[in-house]
């Protein structure tokens, strides 16, 4: 298949540059064929290195998949969809504007659109945040997609930031915040975050590089070429051995461990949502492959602690529950290349971590945020039990 020939498909870009085109091959499958001329850095996905042979896929390819919203934005996006008339393949990718990474899908004749959104000046700042990000987060899509009501968190995105909001009284934001803090302080790479004056929303720095130079992110559901709806479907200690399997050599024992601690870190905070940028990996060329930094880390607190719902997203030992049996963490650290000693310091380390942070948020708390924080130190703590009864 010719790229140039494929009028009716996609261009897509690569930090502004066309690499190639997606389009419907005559069997109904989603075909991505690169240009002639598409230099080796201009891969879309770390699985999809730079070929003359297309890429075949029986609906979109899961990194473009991965381009779309999840959960309750994506429901909104396709009923956008919908009432707007648009079908196809290539709705959603035509309807998302912007995003992170460095990928554009844009109609043949038209370019990427490098006007990315800025926020309002007054979003951080404001009395009421609302409105301003109501007008960022409209921005993300060509068609109306309304906000998440109540405590659910929305995206939006601008050229230096990730922007996290709550229509509600921002309690999620804080649930966010509380848990990168706990992050930071166990010595995660996490980005930049900052509280809107009026509590509502949470400003992340970009991961991915800077407008023009932007890296190539990928989440590891997709790198295990799962579609969005089951990208979670599997387990840990898969999830290490397909991070394992991409990484250089020299840095395979650094990643696997890393990729433990994190999953530790999930199951002290009692994250069962897993936000696919927790387990993501950065790349600049084929060669070159780092975890990103987490984000979208909270604690499930609209559940109660012993409830059975109450699941991570990732299995360990094939287990799909917070309450691990005894031993089973000790096998994951193995599996990890860690030894009893250095899996037993993770733990210790998370758990100075914890504490640490919960005095400073005891001390800086208010009417406003007292409550909460009782609500997510009563999470962690059982977390920290569970974790240690797992060992």
């Amino acid at each position: 298949m010719s790229a140039r020939g494929a009028a009716t498909g996609r261009d897509v870009y690569v930090n502004g540059d066309r690499v190639g085109v997606l389009a419907v091959d005559a069997g109904g499958r989603l075909a991505f064929t690169y240009e002639p001329d598409a230099p080796v850095d201009g891969f879309v996905s770390l699985l999809m290195p730079v070929r003359r042979a297309s890429y075949f896929w029986p609906t979109l390819h899961p990194v473009f998949a991965a381009t779309l919203p999840e959960g309750p934005t994506r429901a909104a996006l396709d009923a956008a969809l919908t009432r707007d008339g648009r079908s196809g393949p290539f709705a959603g990718l035509d309807a998302c504007r912007t995003g992170l990474g460095r990928l554009d899908v844009v109609e043949p004749g038209a370019t990427p659109d490098t006007r990315r959104p800025r926020a309002p000046g007054e979003l951080m700042t404001a009395p009421d945040s609302r409105p301003a990000f109501a007008r960022v987060y409209a921005s993300r899509f060509a068609v109306d997609v309304p906000l998440p009501e109540g405590r659910r968190l929305a995206e939006a995105y601008d050229d230096e930031a990730l922007y996290r909001a709550t229509t509600d009284d921002g309690a999620e934001v804080y649930n966010e915040a509380a848990a990168l803090a706990i992050a930071r302080r166990a010595g995660f790479d996490v980005p930049a975050a900052t509280i809107s004056a009026d509590g509502r929303v949470l400003r992340l720095s970009r991961c991915d590089g800077l407008s023009g130079a932007r890296h190539a992110i990928e989440d590891l559901g997709a790198l295990q070429g799962l579609a969005p709806d089951a990208r979670y479907s599997g387990s840990a200690e898969r999830l290490a051995s397909v991070a394992a399997a991409l990484a250089p050599p020299v840095n395979r024992t650094a990643v696997r461990r890393e990729l433990f601690r994190r999953l530790l870190l999930s199951h002290l905070l009692l994250d069962s949502d897993r936000h696919l940028m927790t387990y993501a990996v950065l790349a600049d060329t084929v060669d070159d492959f780092r975890l990103a930094p987490p984000v979208g880390l909270r604690t499930a607190w609209e559940r109660a602690p012993d409830d059975p719902a109450l699941i991570p997203a990732v299995s360990i030992g094939a287990t799909r529950r917070f309450d691990l049996p005894r031993g089973t963490l000790r096998r994951l650290g193995a599996h990890c290349a860690l030894s009893d000693r250095e899996t037993k310091a993770i733990m210790g380390w998370l758990d100075s971590a914890h504490a640490a942070v919960c005095a400073e948020l005891s001390a800086s708390a208010d009417a406003r945020t007292r409550p909460w924080l009782e609500r997510l130190q009563a999470y962690w703590a059982q977390g920290a039990d569970l974790l240690h009864a797992a060992y």
